[in-house]
């Protein structure tokens, strides 16, 4: 199991005998920066919940406030692989997504942390429809938060302090309703016989890394957009920006997955990303504040049986001003009872 999956600073919490907090981890300096423990409550803790900008996809939001997300339930502005790719190259306009984004989570870290089934929701969330197909994804975007290290014969670092942004994603109407109604689902359109193959998994839980048991998730791609901000960067980081911008990127080497309950994880570590990758994000990383992206991801259509793409999921992030995250994995409580902010974020994945 990857050590990112182990959660160990979620499961040894709010101990006097906690060795990491004897140490002087990062638990002793949050509270160190916040004062007294018993000023430590959910509602700090409902400081990593990112709002949704109610205005949606149609009106900016304001670059002067904090960060927020909006519901992209169309998935608009993303073009993918079509039909007849394989012969002419073209790209088409995705469809709705399959998944759509109910709530977005941002952390610190002091390591990579994932498994937040297991660590939010004490592994129940969502309910597999006939059986294979979960009701709910988690991507969980681990971003890494220091310098690129190694070189040509130097081993490279690929953990340390990092922030995890966190889109929980419900399955949407559309999708729902085709699975549910179709009693043949091998007579389903190519995306979604994808789609099930993807996303099923092999039934025992086990975390799926590269190179993947299932071949199907080393088709895993993300597509990241800047939608608006990028006129005020720096000349340098207008070029790193506008060098990938919109183009989707594989993820497949630097993933995991893992199934519990109803829910599917799929982890994107970008701890583990190349050098050449890790000094264009770390470019751009300071610069993200004053950036509007749409996201999303899809899994790659390999064959003109599995085309034409279709998302996954996608969002827009507006002005995501990472160094204002102030809530930390290290506060979370052992376990998830009376966390309002959680409880609001799992009645919209129902």
């Amino acid at each position: 199991m990857p050590s990112f999956m182990r959660a160990k600073s979620l499961t040894r919490l709010k101990s006097a005998n906690d060795e990491k907090l004897a140490r002087g981890g990062s638990l002793a300096r949050w509270k160190s920066a916040l004062g007294p423990v018993e000023t430590q409550t959910t509602g700090d803790m409902a400081k990593c919940v990112v709002p949704v900008f109610e205005a949606g996809m149609e009106t900016l939001a304001d670059e002067a406030g904090d960060a927020s997300w909006s519901e992209n339930l169309s998935g608009e502005g993303f073009k993918l692989r079509g039909k007849t790719y394989k012969q002419d190259k073209k790209k088409t306009p995705s469809g709705e997504p399959f998944y759509n984004v109910k709530g977005v989570l941002s952390f610190k870290s002091d390591e990579k942390v994932g498994d937040w089934i297991k660590n939010l929701f004490a592994d129940d969330l969502g309910k597999k429809i006939k059986g294979q197909v979960p009701s709910v994804i988690i991507v969980n975007i681990m971003v890494p938060d220091y310098k690129p290290t190694g070189g040509m014969f130097a081993k490279k670092e690929n953990d340390g302090p990092g922030h995890n942004v966190v889109l929980l994603c419900k399955i949407s109407d559309f999708a729902r309703k085709t699975l549910e109604e179709t009693e043949d689902w091998e007579t389903l359109p190519a995306d979604f016989k994808l789609l099930i193959r993807y996303v099923k998994g092999d039934g025992t839980g086990n975390v799926d890394t590269h190179p993947h048991e299932l071949a199907v998730r080393q088709q895993t791609k993300m597509v990241v957009m800047v939608v608006a901000g990028n006129a005020a960067l720096p000349w340098i980081v207008r070029q790193a920006v506008n060098h990938g911008n919109g183009k989707p990127f594989m993820v497949n080497r630097t993933s995991s997955y893992i199934e519990r309950s109803g829910a599917l994880e799929i982890n994107v570590d970008a701890h583990n990303f190349s050098n050449v990758a890790l000094n264009g994000l770390r470019t751009v990383h300071t610069s993200l504040g004053k950036l509007i992206l749409d996201v999303g991801a899809t899994v790659q259509g390999e064959t003109e049986y599995e085309l034409p793409e279709r998302l996954l999921f996608s969002c827009r992030i507006n002005y995501a001003k990472i160094e204002r995250i102030v809530a930390h994995v290290d506060m979370l409580e052992a376990y998830p009872k009376d966390r309002a902010w959680l409880n609001d974020i799992r009645k919209r994945l129902e």
